[in-house]
């Protein structure tokens, strides 16, 4: 696969929408968006644990895959919500920008006031 250097939150949205099930209505869709974050997320555990606990090799080019459909998830979800891919990473970044203006800190984390 080749690199897309051009290839931005909402071209992904969009190419992620053409394989959804557009017959579900929305409780139906909200819902399996929701279980397949969680199905999902288990999964990028899953490899960890069987990696550190296990003693298996970590194929991150799995875990990269599994990462990416979070992000199919999260795209069918946004848009379901009616928010572009790329507003919901706008916000997410704002948001942090004012808990930690330039960087992360253990003090600044402890004193948040949201």
């Amino acid at each position: 696969m080749s690199e897309r250097v051009d290839y931005n939150l909402n071209d992904f949205q969009q190419d992620c929408l053409r394989t959804t099930n557009r017959k579900l209505d929305w409780s139906q869709t909200v819902t399996n968006c929701v279980f397949g974050l969680c199905g999902e997320s288990a999964e990028v555990a899953e490899h960890f644990k069987k990696h550190w606990f296990h003693g298996k090799e970590l194929d991150i080019d799995k875990v990269k895959l599994e990462i990416g459909d979070i992000m199919f998830y999260c795209a069918w979800l946004s848009d379901v919500l009616g928010f572009e891919l790329s507003q919901v990473g706008e916000a997410v970044t704002d948001k942090l920008r004012k808990r930690y203006g330039e960087g992360f800190s253990i003090e600044k984390s402890l004193n948040r006031k949201d």
